[in-house]
């Protein structure tokens, strides 16, 4: 156990550490998404459409009510990935696209939370406030499964953490476009949950990509 405690903690400080150093970047290529060609061996597994060499090394398995406890370190090929050219409330790009790591898994090795995680983009509208401040918008909310494969909701999706009274929005079972099951919503507190095709409800880590 303290041989698992010891690799556990190993990674977590590692992706701490990356994460800090990274700004910028998801990776939508990783795990097993949906309509994917695969081939696999007794060890790992290949994404066909973009030769991504999956494969995880179990640290632990709890079977429970609803969702199952597992925690597992999981490597992926597939590190560097495009990002999109930044965009103003307009839609009008303020700077050039970008090739750039995942932040939470730049070198391709993590250990996979128990609930996932959730990543967002957060940008602000000019100063149209009375105090003549802008709005923060968060929208691209993806929800990444413990497998390593994201499911994004519509782009259009909005949250604002605060209007221009102080006033936050969130949505409300918004489904992913990728036939999933999985829907997201966020209250008006910015938290966010998960619901599976099941109707197990999950309340996954929060991370700014």
């Amino acid at each position: 156990m303290k041989l698992v405690a010891c690799v556990i903690s190993f990674f977590l400080i590692l992706a701490a550490c990356v994460a800090s150093a990274q700004s910028t970047g998801t990776n939508p290529g990783v795990g097993f998404p949906s309509f994917g060609s695969f081939a696999g061996s007794e060890f790992d597994t290949v994404n066909e459409g973009n030769l991504d060499i999956h494969f995880s090394i179990p640290v632990l398995q709890k079977s429970g009510r609803g969702v199952a406890v597992t925690g597992k370190i999981v490597y992926d090929s597939l590190i560097w990935s495009a990002v999109g050219a930044p965009l103003d409330i307009n839609g009008n790009r303020t700077g050039p696209a970008v090739w750039a790591p995942p932040t939470l898994t730049p070198w391709g090795w993590y250990f996979t939370p128990v609930a996932g995680y959730v990543t967002f983009s957060q940008a602000q509208t000019p100063p149209t406030c009375p105090n003549h401040s802008g709005i923060w918008i968060r929208s691209n909310y993806t929800y990444h499964a413990a497998d390593g494969t994201g499911h994004s909701i519509q782009s259009g999706t909005q949250a604002v953490p605060a209007d221009c009274y102080g006033v936050g929005y969130g949505f409300t079972s918004q489904f992913t476009q990728d036939n999933s099951g999985y829907s997201i919503s966020v209250d008006s507190a910015m938290n966010v949950s998960v619901t599976t095709v099941g109707g197990v409800l999950i309340h996954p880590a929060l991370n700014m990509g």
